[in-house]
């Protein structure tokens, strides 16, 4: 299934808009909204159970907070 695969990757949501904080696919640039240009979303923890949670930023080949365990955002996109 070559293209069920291709089509999880298109729609993965890995950009924000800097102003709104809309979330787009990895193929967007723009904001629908705001018409500004997007930015990389942040490997974060996924469930931001602690303050600590909440503030860590993770590299983008991190799966796990390191905190509380919950998986990161871009591993659940992954999934």
């Amino acid at each position: 299934m070559p293209h069920a695969r291709l089509y999880r990757e298109v729609i993965r949501m890995n950009k924000k808009c800097p102003k709104c904080g809309k979330n787009y696919g990895e193929l967007s640039n723009y904001c629908t909204m705001c018409g500004l240009e997007l930015e990389k979303a942040p490997n974060e923890c996924s469930e931001k159970k602690t303050q600590l949670c909440a503030h860590r930023i993770y590299r983008d080949d991190e799966r796990f907070c390191e905190y509380c365990g919950a998986p990161t955002t871009y591993a659940v996109q992954k999934q």
